[in-house]
């Protein structure tokens, strides 16, 4: 079982980390502002879950539902919000963006190569009054020094 609970503390995430353990039984989590989705891609709302020994999600519960008497473990969650099966993957949309609208000099194997790159940027992009860059590399270029505000200005 994948789950995340916003804003708990260690000792919770401690708590749901043991709990993906193939070895534990079944337990709920309960007290929850849940969101998941149905099969069609509905959003569903649940106030807990439970978890089978595998430690997957067996199923959703509703505000009212009876909750299991026998279960090996129980987690409070304090209406704190769950989303089970959550994977953090994202990206640093901004910083992206940065790049694709910056000069790339990662290639460039030569001051006089990387000017001439500069030379062609503005060109293309007479609007800009700052030109933003980067990926180079002083020891490529065999200066024995970085560049300079002349060097680039030039």
């Amino acid at each position: 079982m994948i789950a995340r609970i916003v804003g708990a503390g260690r000792s919770a995430l401690a708590a749901l980390a043991l709990i993906a353990s193939p070895a534990l039984a079944d337990g709920l989590i309960d007290n929850a502002n849940g969101y998941s989705f149905d099969d069609k891609g509905k959003l569903v709302r649940f106030d807990g879950l439970l978890i089978d020994g595998q430690g997957r999600v067996s199923r959703l519960l509703q505000r009212g539902d009876k909750r299991p008497e026998r279960l090996d473990f129980r987690l409070d969650a304090r209406g704190r919000t769950v989303i089970p099966g959550l994977i953090d993957a994202h990206g640093h949309v901004m910083g992206l963006g940065e790049v694709a609208l910056s000069l790339d000099l990662s290639a460039t194997k030569s001051l006089a190569e990387a000017q001439e790159a500069l030379r062609r940027y503005a060109a293309d992009r007479p609007t800009p009054l700052w030109i933003r860059g980067g990926g180079w590399n002083q020891e490529r270029w065999q200066l024995g020094r970085f560049p300079t505000a002349a060097d680039i200005d030039a």
